[in-house]
Order: C-alpha cells, then sequence, then structure tokens
C-alpha cells in the first residue's frame, strides 16, 4: 500500500482541531454552513452522498464550490466507480473548494471493490488519517497512519458495533496510537477519544449537526518492535489438510 502525504495547510496554535459532523441525512448541506463557521470549525463530515460517480463528478464540484464559498473544508463519502469497479470512498475538499485528499475503504462491505492505498490528509491543524467502513476493526490500518504521520484518525461510515463496544474500540485505537479519534457508524452515532484515550464530548450546533473538538495526542510515543511483526506484511499461507 501506498501512502498520500502533503504540505502543510495552515497553522493553528493549538493543535486541536474542531470537526463539525452532519449527521441528519436530510438536511440541506447549504444550511449547514452558518452554525458550523460560527462555532469555528475546521472541517464539516458530512453523509453519504447519493448514487455512484467518479472522484470528480457532479457531487464532488458541487461540494467543492460549497466548500468555497463557505470558506469551510468539507469532507464526504460515496460510492465511487472507477474504470467500472465500485469502491467506498472519501473526498475531501478543502476551503478554497480544490480537492484535497481522496481514500478508498482498505476493508469495504461485500459487493466493493478494496483500495490499495492508505491517506494520510495534509490538512493542519491535524492531519488526519483517514479509515471507513470495516478499517478500524483491523490495529495494523490505525497503526500505520500513525507511523505516515497522521495526528488523528477519523473513521467514516464504522460497523454500528452494540455501545459499549464501539466505545472501547474507539478509545483503544485512540490510546494504542496516542492520536484522537472519532468514528461515525452507519447507524448514525458519533463516539470520539483523546489520544489518552478520554472520552470527547460532543457539541449540539443545531438539528442534526453535532461539534467535537479533538485535542491534539502525545503521539506514537510507545516502544515498538517491528522486527517481530513482519508477518503481518506476508500473505497467509495456505492451510494443508
Amino acid at each position: 500500500m501506498s501512502v498520500i502525504l502533503g504540505p502543510k495547510q495552515r497553522e493553528k496554535g493549538d493543535g486541536a482541531v474542531r470537526l463539525a459532523v452532519a449527521t441528519g441525512t436530510k438536511a440541506r448541506v447549504e444550511g449547514m454552513t452558518a452554525p458550523v463557521a460560527g462555532w469555528g470549525a475546521d472541517l464539516l463530515l458530512l453523509p453519504r452522498q447519493p448514487g455512484e460517480e467518479p472522484s470528480d463528478g457532479p457531487t464532488a464540484r458541487a461540494l467543492g464550490d460549497l466548500a468555497a464559498a463557505a470558506g469551510l473544508a468539507v469532507a464526504w463519502t460515496f460510492v465511487e466507480r472507477a474504470d467500472g469497479v465500485p469502491y467506498l470512498a472519501l473526498q475531501v475538499a478543502a476551503a478554497d473548494g480544490t480537492a484535497l485528499a481522496h481514500y478508498r475503504a482498505a476493508h469495504p462491505d461485500p459487493g466493493l471493490a478494496p483500495g490499495s492505498w492508505l491517506t494520510v490528509v495534509p490538512f493542519d491543524p491535524h492531519r488526519p488519517g483517514l479509515l471507513l467502513a470495516r478499517d478500524p476493526l483491523d490495529p495494523e490500518t490505525a497503526r500505520a497512519l500513525a507511523l505516515a504521520g497522521a495526528a488523528s484518525l477519523l473513521a467514516l461510515e464504522a460497523p454500528p458495533l452494540d455501545g459499549d463496544l464501539l466505545d472501547a474500540l474507539v478509545r483503544v485505537r485512540a490510546y494504542e496510537n496516542g492520536l484522537p479519534c472519532l468514528a461515525w457508524t452507519t447507524g448514525g452515532r458519533v463516539v470520539a477519544a483523546t489520544g489518552e484515550g478520554r472520552p470527547v464530548p460532543l457539541e449540539r450546533l443545531d438539528d442534526g449537526l453535532l461539534g467535537v473538538l479533538l485535542p491534539p495526542g502525545p503521539g506514537l510515543a510507545r516502544e515498538r518492535r517491528a522486527e517481530l511483526f513482519q508477518i503481518l506484511a506476508r500473505e497467509p499461507e495456505p492451510r494443508r489438510g
């Protein structure tokens, strides 16, 4: 797998990131930008967009125009159709409307093809590492993003696990990588944790709109014995007998 990296977009003193999550699937996107901008959000996360289209299709152009008009970075998921193959994808438009990052789920649901790269968004104050679908269930995916320089983990369309299990998963992924982590499930639930594994409270900004302040984490400071984990990079041998 390759990892997409990029230059920092802008500086912010405290290193925290403000995320706005649009949980109301029927709300008009245009009506969200005022409360989101008023709260000072760095990035607006939108639910899955309808239909299937290429990464530079009409939805990307429309949401890029929206981002530029609001002066706000926007991220959304969609089913990407590329060379006749469907992928679950996540795209980010910068505050000037230009394409900033693109990711295809490495561990998608059945019926969708897996992506072949990992993405760390070139966006400050945090450089989010992107996770989709069943990606957060595999600790190696989050660890690879942390080693590639991610400053936070954003897991969109995560599996709708039982409440306690989802809370535990998010807190463990955050703690083991020393990075704040947010998960937004296909059932509409949002859970976040600091890099120390503590829960992060959610703030109601408007109907169907939540605010989450992710403080910077301590980073990947724990001892790691990479020579012991080389088996993770090898294809499993077929079973005999």
